[in-house]
């Protein structure tokens, strides 16, 4: 079916949420974290789904080349990109939910509420505005 732009959304915030090599499985306030911090999942699951998450990432596509002239991508274009890439993401987050049910990581109740949590902070960043996600630097930075 038709991934919702919530849905896509989620996706990126998953592997946001995804641990880094050194970082000992476990991020600090991501979805998943605020989901074992709350009883919903144990660490055991969270570390499983991370797991997950990592196998069925998308690869970051290759940023085009730009013109000689220096000409930047138009807004339409950028939008584009973002969409193609949430949609990306989206389809990742299904997958490794689905990965998870089946291999038994969790129950579908668990993976719905994995789903939501994800949705809930795209949907919190969303309002946020751009630089206010992972990665950004927020009011006045740079």
């Amino acid at each position: 079916g038709t991934l919702t732009q919530a849905q896509a959304d989620a996706a990126r915030t998953a592997l946001d949420d995804a641990p880094k090599p050194g970082d000992g499985g476990r991020r600090g306030s991501g979805p998943l974290a605020k989901l074992v911090d709350d009883g919903t999942l144990t660490q055991d699951q969270a570390t499983q789904l991370r797991e997950l998450f990592d196998a069925n990432r998308p690869e970051r596509p290759e940023r085009p080349e730009r013109p000689a002239d220096g000409e930047r991508p138009t807004e339409e274009e950028r939008q584009a990109a973002m969409e193609q890439r949430k949609a990306e993401m989206a389809k990742a987050l299904d997958a490794t939910l689905a990965d998870a049910v089946e291999q038994g990581v969790v129950g579908q109740d668990k993976a719905d509420a994995v789903k939501a949590a994800m949705e809930q902070a795209q949907s919190d960043r969303d309002e946020a505005g751009p630089g206010h996600g992972p990665g950004g630097h927020g009011p006045g930075g740079g």
